[in-house]
């Protein structure tokens, strides 16, 4: 936990819950995604969550709005000498980076179609191809994934693929509401129980808490971790 102290400041009981869930998910070799509006510190989350894995690889980040689509898929999975015009020499990508260690993708909602794909591929088979090259490059890395969008919205609207959606577990956070209240969001079993904390176990394991939110507005919604088993 001395980790997390470090990062994510605060003593109230949501920061403290937000504390113990960052500790439940972080040793855990399975992805993340991080669900939040603007300014509720999600890569505050995605550092303390490396910090706690006890991973010994770096925590490389990547805002996936920030780089043009055409640049994005050699920047996360690099490219070979030739690939493309200015290619003058190999250069490993993201994913290569982050081997041993966490690949933090901000933004995921602006990623397109294709790279979703590749991205899945990766994911399932833990292996990369760079631009312009037929190896396959076995990388050991977790994912950490964060965005503002509604993937659920996007997923609908065939925006984001379902099946990549799936793969990755969902952590989500959101800023207090205008009146200071507890944001009720109902859980996977139909209840809207606003102070809940449940553990299920079966195929997928399930976190839920529904918490207050502190003096800064910050706080915990909803919190579900898939271990992807089943």
């Amino acid at each position: 936990m001395q980790a997390i102290d470090e990062l994510v400041a605060g003593h109230s009981a949501p920061i403290k819950e937000l504390k113990n869930l960052i500790g439940i998910v972080a040793p855990s070799a399975s992805s993340v995604l991080i669900q939040g509006e603007t300014g509720t510190g999600k890569d505050v989350v995605a550092n303390a969550i490396h910090a706690a894995s006890q991973r010994n690889g770096r925590l490389v980040s990547v805002n996936c709005a920030a780089i043009p689509a055409e640049l994005l898929e050699s920047e996360l999975f690099g490219h070979e000498k030739g690939a493309f015009t200015g290619a003058d020499q190999a250069r490993e990508g993201r994913f290569e980076l982050a081997n041993g260690g966490t690949l933090f993708l901000d933004e995921i909602g602006d990623m397109n179609l294709n790279l979703q794909s590749k991205l899945l591929r990766a994911l399932e088979n833990r292996t990369i191809q760079r631009v312009g090259g037929n190896e396959d490059i076995p990388v050991d890395f977790r994912l950490v994934c964060a965005t503002h969008q509604n993937l659920d919205a996007y997923v609908d609207d065939g925006r984001f693929r379902a099946d990549l959606f799936y793969r990755i577990n969902v952590f989500q956070e959101r800023k207090r509401d205008s009146q200071g209240h507890k944001k009720a969001r109902a859980n996977t079993h139909g209840s809207n129980d606003d102070d809940q904390h449940q553990y299920h176990g079966g195929g997928h394991i399930t976190l839920q808490a529904h918490v207050l939110f502190d003096n800064e507005g910050r706080g915990i919604v909803d919190v579900r971790h898939r271990d992807g088993r089943g």
